[in-house]
């Protein structure tokens, strides 16, 4: 039996690593076994992942994530993680607007309470009127 220490990644929430076995194929779990896709073959190998030190924090990172298939992690810092978990939120919630059929107002398209008050304004000073 053969024991590798394989750097562990965060796919979809969990922590797995890639054997690196005959297989090259198969992903473990952690806290570590014997690759099912090695012993199909006659080798046995038993992966063990290595988490990083600030595991703990990128977990919690992750847990704030809105949806499973975002929770990915390979060398991120906890500070980069964070950015993205504020642009996938907005992007999640963008979405769940746009499929019930409402959109985000732009500037633009409304008058705001006080400009009503300006142009009033703007009509008795100058002695002009917009219509």
């Amino acid at each position: 039996m053969s024991i590798h220490n394989v750097e562990a990644y965060m796919n979809h929430g969990r922590w797995v690593a890639d054997c690196p076995g005959p297989c090259y194929e198969g992903a473990v779990t952690v806290p570590g076994f014997a690759c099912d896709e090695c012993r199909e073959l006659g080798h046995h190998v038993f992966v063990v992942p290595l988490l990083p030190l600030d595991a703990t924090e990128i977990e919690e990172a992750m847990c704030l994530r809105p949806e499973a298939r975002t929770r990915n992690w390979r060398s991120e810092t906890v500070e980069e993680l964070h950015r993205e978990t504020r642009d996938l939120e907005r992007e999640f919630i963008e979405t769940q607007l746009d499929a019930m059929g409402a959109r985000m107002m732009r500037p633009y398209e409304h008058w705001g309470e006080e400009e009503r008050y300006y142009q009033w304004q703007e009509e008795g000073q100058f002695g002009h009127s917009s219509r």
